[in-house]
Formats: structure tokens, C-alpha cells, sequence
């Protein structure tokens, strides 16, 4: 059922800002609950990052910054996994991080690598004309569990600055990510 979301960006922001971290708890945790073990606590680190170490595979095309270089320390998810294991983290949810730009393949893989251990929240250009098409393509192709987007790169007239919260195509992906019970994720300081 469609949903008609009246809202100027500054309601928007208002609204939804208490709530997103809550809503980033819950998804799909009920699978990672239902493998805990009786007697360890199930653990969720709910923010991490992660990243390759194979920029011919998983390049990092910044989105903002043309002269992005590459990371100076290894961020990959063998390393996560080894620390959740040593310090008894059972579950994390995965964010893509802004240097490997729109391609959310690393996550999408290191999920499908470690399916019982991680989900993952992706990036996507909010400014893009399909990008509740692109929303639905990680989630359902890429087994995504939700986006992250990033007010903060927007502000001040960059990037076209916040007008995308109240953009046609952003009504879509409200309409898309409800459909689909995406988790989205505001970055918003």
C-alpha cells in the first residue's frame, strides 16, 4: 500500500532522527536470535565498517572526492570477524563507507560470506533518478537489508544540496523502502 508522506525536510528530519537507530536493532535479528546459543548472550555491534583489500575487485570511486586514495589500513571482514570472535561480539550489521562509493559489492559479498553473523546497510545516490530502483536492487539481488544516506554531504547547496528529501524519486523510495521493510540509516552530524 502506497504511503503519502506530506512532510517538508525539516518534519522529515524532526520525525524520523530519534528513530532510525532503534529500527536499525531489529533487522533481521530474529534469525540471528533464533541461532544464539542458549547460554551466550547475543551481542550486535550495529555500526561497523568494512572494507577491501583488493581495490581491482572492489575499487574505491569516492563519490565525492576525485582524489580519493586508497585506505592506509586494512579494514576487511576477516578482521571484524577475528575481533567479534576475541572480544564475543555473535552478530554485527555491516555500513557501507563513502569510499567505495554507490558499488556495495564488498558488503553484499562479506554478508553472503558470514550469513548467520552479519547484515548490511548500503549506500546509494539519493540524487539519482532511480534510486528506489537501486534500493530494491541491493536488498533483493544483494540480500541488503537496508541504506544508509548522508544529509551531511548535502548540505549548503552541495550536491544539489537537501533538496532530494522532498524530490519525486525520494517519495518512491519511501514508498519502496516500506514495500520492501528496509531499515534506512540517516547520517545526519
Amino acid at each position: 500500500m502506497p504511503v503519502d508522506l506530506q512532510l517538508d525536510r525539516r518534519q522529515f528530519l524532526k520525525a524520523t532522527s530519534g528513530g532510525v537507530a532503534a529500527m536499525a536493532v531489529p533487522v533481521g535479528l530474529t534469525q540471528f536470535a533464533n541461532a544464539a546459543d542458549a547460554e551466550r548472550p547475543m551481542i550486535v555491534d550495529t555500526h561497523m565498517h568494512v572494507w577491501a583489500d583488493d581495490p581491482k575487485q572492489y575499487p574505491f570511486p569516492h563519490p565525492y572526492s576525485a582524489d580519493f586514495k586508497e585506505p592506509m589500513h586494512p579494514g576487511t571482514v576477516e578482521m571484524l570477524i577475528e575481533d567479534m570472535d576475541k572480544y564475543g561480539c555473535t552478530h554485527a550489521v555491516l555500513v557501507q563507507v563513502i569510499f567505495h562509493g554507490w558499488d556495495n559489492t564488498y558488503i553484499a559479498d562479506c554478508v553472503k560470506r558470514y550469513p548467520d553473523r552479519l547484515r548490511a546497510h548500503g549506500l546509494i545516490d539519493p540524487t539519482d533518478p532511480k534510486v528506489a530502483d537501486k534500493l530494491e536492487y541491493w536488498m533483493k539481488e544483494h540480500g541488503l537489508h537496508g541504506m544508509r544516506f548522508s544529509p551531511i554531504y548535502y548540505k549548503e547547496g552541495q550536491h544539489g544540496g537537501d533538496a532530494w528529501l522532498d524530490a519525486d524519486e525520494t517519495h518512491k523510495l519511501w514508498n519502496k523502502a516500506a514495500e520492501l521493510d528496509a531499515v534506512l540509516n540517516f547520517f545526519i552530524s
